[in-house]
């Protein structure tokens, strides 16, 4: 009887030995960590979840079994474990294969000026779910004129999901405010640095042609968004003077996407602000 016990005893503790432990981080395409991943091991009840920084820990019971990775909007992942493992796991995106189209109209309130503009959705992609924004090639064509002396027009073409960087553009602008005495060229390379979820760093450099002065400069900002809204700030030093740009971009519900965009900046001196409307829909789908 004894041996019998200390037998099953041996057992349940070599059992319990052999069991595997199994940490690591889950990340999606973009290399931000996924918090609230779901770990199972498959067959099963035993699962946990990553935590806020997109890390996890599961001890699994079975010596050899599978691991079964997943979140909403992910294509999930099975990993076979057969010892104590430390995993990197990247989520493969499980997304409609979408084409955005945006058309919007502005106004320049300090200057009046009416202005028009259609992209592939540059300046509503903080607003549209990463799953539905598959558009790797950014543009971006705008205007303003009060069909007078005062006019301008631009252009921008970037780049998304470069590693760390949401997205990279480089974008020209042409402004002839003959009323405010603002003849400005700006060309400036803009990268947004995804650092967690929905907030981004932002860094500028570029040249700009302010009347007669001639400058390169830097800056820095910040980006910030929800389902509903996006917001960002940043500020550029050209050695002789400061750009400084806010702008807010917000939902209004319907069954598109129909925002309202208000952008202020002071070059030097002197102020700009218009607000508008952006309308954009889906073009193609899955």
């Amino acid at each position: 009887m004894r041996g019998v016990l200390f037998i099953s005893i041996l057992l349940i503790t070599f059992n319990v030995i052999s069991q595997n432990l199994v940490d690591g981080i889950v990340y999606d395409l973009d290399g931000a960590t996924i918090p609230g991943a779901k770990v199972i091991e498959t067959g099963t009840t035993n699962e946990t979840e990553s935590d806020i920084a997109g890390r996890f820990q599961l001890r699994t019971l079975k010596d050899s079994c599978n691991l079964t990775i997943s979140w909403i909007g992910f294509k999930s992942q099975t990993v076979v474990i057969t010892s104590d493992t430390t995993l990197n796991v990247t989520l493969d995106n499980d997304f409609y294969n979408t084409r955005w189209i945006a058309f919007g109209t502005s106004y320049g309130i300090v200057n009046q000026v009416f202005g028009l503009q259609i992209s592939n959705g540059v300046d509503e992609e903080p607003l549209i779910h990463f799953e539905d924004f598959q558009d790797k090639i950014l543009i971006k064509v705008h205007g303003q004129t009060d069909f007078g002396d005062n006019y301008l027009y631009g252009g921008e073409f970037g780049l998304t999901r470069l590693k760390f960087i949401r997205r990279t553009t480089i974008k020209y602008d042409f402004v002839n405010f003959k009323d405010s005495e603002l003849f400005l060229t700006d060309i400036n390379l803009t990268s947004r640095i995804r650092y967690f979820r929905n907030t981004g760093l932002i860094f500028r450099t570029g040249y700009q042609k302010l009347n007669d002065i001639e400058n390169f400069g830097i800056g820095i900002g910040l980006e910030q968004g929800s389902q509903n809204f996006y917001i960002g700030l940043n500020s550029r030093y050209y050695f002789d003077y400061f750009h400084h740009e806010a702008y807010l971009q917000f939902i209004i519900p319907s069954k598109d996407l129909l925002s309202i965009r208000t952008i202020y900046n002071r070059i030097d001196n002197m102020n700009l602000m218009s607000v508008g409307l952006n309308y954009a829909f889906v073009r193609t789908e899955k």
